[in-house]
């Protein structure tokens, strides 16, 4: 009797199992949450099998045939740091394209392609954080000059570069979902401004557009940006429809990217610059987002808009 029980007990065991296996086989299937093993691109560059990444520790990495492995977190221990390129998740394109606003690196290169890639970190625990680089010719070689963190176990199954734009489709973490399983799908963009990869996100506020004064100021915020327009002159016009006089704000609902404002002439008061790449909305006022005596003019010679603080 007793040997019978331990041989149904283990039996069923072995079914818990083997449907615990089967079913997470469907989840990833289905959710896209498990990456599958990648296979090497034979056109990728050996430079960027061999790039140095930084951004991700304290100190640059080198990867070798695209893994970089660190020493162990103890002496002898087989646990240890590494870092692991997706070569299944490259793409390549100018993110400079009409874009004469862009940047000012050292390491630009006219008409160069720059690389977007995907890395997976892992510290020996059940995390694995994935990374967003990027990636620029010079010489012979790659060189990283921009990295940010996208998440811990997100997926990311697809990433192009187009009009300037990183696009990336991704399975990312629900309110309800727990750490190990992501199940929400989005789609997500970045623009490169300056040095930093910036998402590119909805803002509400007033707008002002002129030669001198080119500002943005976020419904919520005491804080202006300077602007910079990448609607193809969508923006100016639709502003100076509907400002009644030079320096007016307009109420705006945009679409953009902020990043480190440009250190020449008029932009130089500015520590934060938005690139709007969409004006969704444009009205004179707006009831839910008003001024609120935040704003005054500076020079009513020249009618520079200012934030009083």
């Amino acid at each position: 009797m007793t040997q019978t029980f331990l041989m149904m007990r283990k039996f069923t065991t072995s079914l818990l199992f083997a449907l615990c296996a089967a079913l997470c086989a469907v989840l990833c299937a289905v959710l896209g949450a498990c990456s599958a093993k990648q296979t090497a691109d034979p056109e990728l560059p050996q430079a960027l099998l061999q790039a140095r990444i930084q951004g991700i520790y304290d100190a640059p990495i080198g990867l070798t045939d695209g893994r970089y492995e660190g020493p162990p977190f103890v002496a002898g221990g087989s646990s240890r740091p590494t870092v692991t390129l997706l070569q299944d998740r490259v793409a390549r394109g100018d993110l400079d394209a009409g874009r004469p606003d862009s940047r000012d690196l050292s390491i630009s290169a006219a008409g160069a392609d720059d690389y977007a890639v995907v890395l997976a970190e892992s510290s020996g625990g059940s995390g694995s954080f994935i990374y967003l680089a990027l990636l620029r010719p010079q010489g012979s070689e790659l060189v990283n000059y921009a990295t940010t963190l996208l998440g811990d176990r997100v997926d990311v199954t697809s990433l192009t570069i187009a009009n300037g734009e990183i696009r990336a489709s991704m399975v990312v973490h629900g309110p309800d979902d727990p750490v190990c399983c992501p199940s929400e799908r989005s789609e997500i963009s970045w623009q490169l401004m300056g040095d930093e990869i910036s998402e590119v996100t909805e803002f509400r506020g007033h707008l002002v557009y002129g030669h001198e004064a080119r500002e943005f100021i976020p419904c919520s915020e005491a804080r202006t940006w300077w602007v910079v327009d990448g609607t193809g002159g969508d923006m100016p016009t639709t502003y100076r429809t509907l400002a009644l006089e030079p320096y007016m704000p307009i109420y705006a609902e945009v679409r953009g990217a902020t990043g480190p404002a440009p250190n020449a002439d008029f932009a130089r008061p500015y520590q934060r610059q938005l690139r709007i790449i969409e004006l969704m909305h444009a009205a004179r006022e707006n009831a839910s987002c008003p001024l609120q005596g935040r704003l005054g003019h500076r020079s009513q010679q020249h009618k520079r808009l200012t934030v009083i603080i």
